[in-house]
């Protein structure tokens, strides 16, 4: 108890003592999180002034901590690469290209094409880029479900944009429900191929239709005169009196009926 009065008393008489040790406790314990492009300057940076300061003395100047420093240097010796590749692309342009190449490569193959992440990851364990940048999955999932978000955005931007300059057209639809597993009601414009509608829903009726599709046509200044589809009750319902339209059963279902 004398002790603890004691403390007390010297903290009184230099009440900067606790706040400074307690703020440096808290700093110590906040980690940053340096991108690739800070990184790679500051390798660069303490390369170029390697002979004037010391790792310790350059870690103070730059605010970075000597033990992050240090694992920055380790990783890039424990490299399995040729030095000059391994200068470029731990250099600003090396990882601006990596930047790229992973963006075209989740566009390109898993969005324009029928690629899958993993093919994404092997590409980069076979190419050895992996020694580089993150090949695992969840990483990449990340990614791919980050520029579905920005391609989502886009169309819609796109759509609003383009609608204004459209003139008005007469269209079709074909329309059917997929399940994985839930329902997704799907409306494609067959001239054009544009998915007009691509929405999950909690049912398939003819008025879950109907808000559906008014919903995916907005502005757009088009005239649904019919749709083709299966001739289930809900689709039926909701092109002849939603719609107002025709429907035309697709052709599995006439060689089905047959």
């Amino acid at each position: 108890m004398r002790q603890t009065k004691i403390i007390h008393r010297k903290d009184q008489e230099n009440p900067d003592m606790t706040s400074t040790y307690a703020e440096s406790s808290h700093n110590a314990n906040i980690k940053t999180q340096w991108s690739r492009d800070e990184v790679s300057m500051k390798i660069i940076d303490f390369e170029s002034r390697k002979g004037k300061l010391s790792q310790r003395e350059f870690a103070m100047d730059v605010g970075v901590p000597r033990t992050t420093l240090q694992n920055w240097l380790n990783r890039m010796d424990n490299i399995d690469e040729a030095p000059a590749i391994v200068a470029f692309f731990e250099s600003p342009a090396g990882v601006k290209f990596l930047h790229t190449l992973i963006q075209a490569l989740h566009f390109e193959f898993t969005k324009v094409g029928c690629a899958s992440i993993r093919n994404i990851c092997n590409f980069l364990k076979l190419t050895r880029l992996s020694s580089f940048v993150a090949a695992s999955y969840g990483t990449h999932q990340k990614i791919s479900n980050q520029m579905d978000t920005q391609i989502g955005r886009f169309g819609d931007m796109e759509q609003a944009r383009l609608s204004l300059l459209m003139p008005k057209k007469r269209i079709s639809l074909c329309e059917d429900e997929t399940f994985h597993p839930q329902v997704c009601l799907v409306a494609i414009e067959p001239n054009s191929k544009y998915i007009i509608l691509e929405k999950y829903a909690k049912d398939r009726s003819g008025a879950t239709w109907n808000q559906a599709v008014r919903g995916a046509l907005g502005n757009l200044p088009v005239k649904v005169i019919q749709s083709t589809s299966d001739e289930g009750k809900g689709l039926i319902h909701h092109v002849t009196k939603g719609l107002n339209g025709h429907h035309s059963p697709d052709l599995f279902h006439v060689m089905y009926g047959i």
